[in-house]
């Protein structure tokens, strides 16, 4: 059973929750968490037709023949806050990684 506070609680946060829409429908992908839009070179909606389409392109190739495309890339929504650029070339860098190898290097 309820508590008169717990039922108010639940009351108030129905109420907000109708008057604030958490998936709006927009033409970009979104994190719910961070509220991070991606533009379209945000592909990872689609890595299983990526995944597979790779694959296909991979059959009856021998692995030494076997060529990947930055094209044919998945792209994920972290890209966006931890990516740099070198030569042109947008490259994803976990900043936990990042931070790891230079401590690691700071100690030796």
């Amino acid at each position: 059973m309820l508590t008169r506070g717990l039922f108010e609680y639940a009351t108030k946060l129905s109420q907000w929750l109708s008057e604030h829409n958490q998936f709006p429908k927009i033409d970009v992908i979104m994190s719910i968490d961070s509220e991070i839009a991606g533009g379209n070179e945000v592909n990872c909606h689609l890595s299983e037709e990526i995944g597979r389409d790779m694959i296909s392109k991979m059959m009856g190739k021998k692995f030494e023949n076997v060529k990947f495309k930055r094209k044919g890339k998945v792209v994920i929504l972290a890209s966006i806050n931890s990516s740099v650029k070198i030569c042109n070339i947008s490259t994803v860098v976990d900043p936990h990684i990042l931070f790891h190898s230079q401590s690691s290097k700071a100690v030796r």
